[in-house]
């Protein structure tokens, strides 16, 4: 009887035991799965703050470049208001070689949604690229960087800039042309050309004259048959070229005209004049209309 007494107790007491290291084991499992939990609200309330941010970064980001884009059409396509006005007053002379100071005022409000946004002028110097044999058309060694910064509601912070060309746009009145040739006499001499225009059904061409005569040498300058045009002129860029053989007249020792077979060559090329300059003399290229082209964006 004592016997069944004791075995009791002692399957009691196992029961209690085994009851206890459940109950351990439970609290360990709900500690982690607590755990767990908190960590997954940590990373979800970290991942929802940098959603934001990024968020907030690619508006910015977004907002720039629109609003760059923006100025860019204004001060490209428009002239005599707005940005274009603002910009021009900046910049110094087309073809000078000094720098201004950068300047930069915010942008009026944008409208709900958008940020604080600043733009940001700033010039710079850049020789001129060009062969003094054909010289542009557009005078220019002023660039201008304008930057376009944006500052999100969140601290995002992004910004555009743009580079632009800024030059004075010349016209074929404010070039001269001439050609080097050995065509009209055997031997190389330099003449005055002059360009004419396209008038729709006509294409354009060059005129030749004796500079000390005026007389004309050539109606429409032609190479190899082909009428010289500004686009075929623009592409030699003042580069000699080869007119193959051609039978030329030419006056001999005696004063008595012979015709011979040549290896004719012609070299065009195209300098800016330099009007009104002297004293108390302003330059005409003063007249001559400014603009801004764009040349990247980063």
């Amino acid at each position: 009887m004592h016997h069944r007494k004791d075995r009791a107790k002692h399957t009691i007491s196992i029961i209690h035991n085994e009851q206890g290291v459940a109950l351990i084991y439970a609290l360990v499992v709900m500690a982690v799965i607590v755990a767990l939990a908190l960590a997954l609200l940590y990373g979800v309330g970290q991942v929802s703050m940098m959603t934001g941010s990024y968020r907030d970064q690619e508006d910015c980001y977004v907002q720039a470049l629109t609003l760059s884009e923006a100025i860019n059409t204004q001060l490209t396509t428009v002239t005599g208001s707005g940005i274009y006005d603002a910009a021009k007053s900046y910049m110094p002379d087309s073809d000078s070689d000094s720098t201004e100071e950068s300047i930069q005022f915010t942008a009026e409000s944008l409208g709900d949604g958008y940020g604080r946004a600043v733009i940001r002028f700033q010039n710079g110097v850049e020789a001129m690229n060009e062969s003094h044999d054909w010289e542009s058309k557009h005078l220019s060694q002023q660039y201008l960087d304008l930057t376009v910064e944006v500052f999100g509601k969140r601290g995002g912070k992004e910004s555009v800039t743009t580079r632009y060309r800024f030059y004075r746009e010349l016209d074929d009145d404010d070039m001269e042309y001439t050609l080097t040739t050995n065509r009209y006499t055997g031997v190389e001499a330099a003449y005055t050309c002059e360009y004419v225009s396209s008038t729709g059904a006509d294409t354009d061409y060059f005129i030749v004259y004796d500079p000390a005569t005026y007389e004309v040498k050539e109606e429409r300058l032609k190479l190899k048959n082909e009428t010289v045009t500004m686009e075929l002129a623009e592409r030699w860029a003042g580069a000699v070229q080869d007119g193959g053989i051609e039978r030329i007249s030419i006056m001999d020792e005696a004063g008595e005209v012979q015709s011979i077979d040549a290896a004719v060559q012609i070299k065009l090329t195209r300098q800016r004049k330099l009007l009104g300059f002297g004293e108390g003399a302003e330059s005409e290229y003063k007249g001559k209309e400014l603009k801004f082209q764009k040349i990247n964006t980063r």
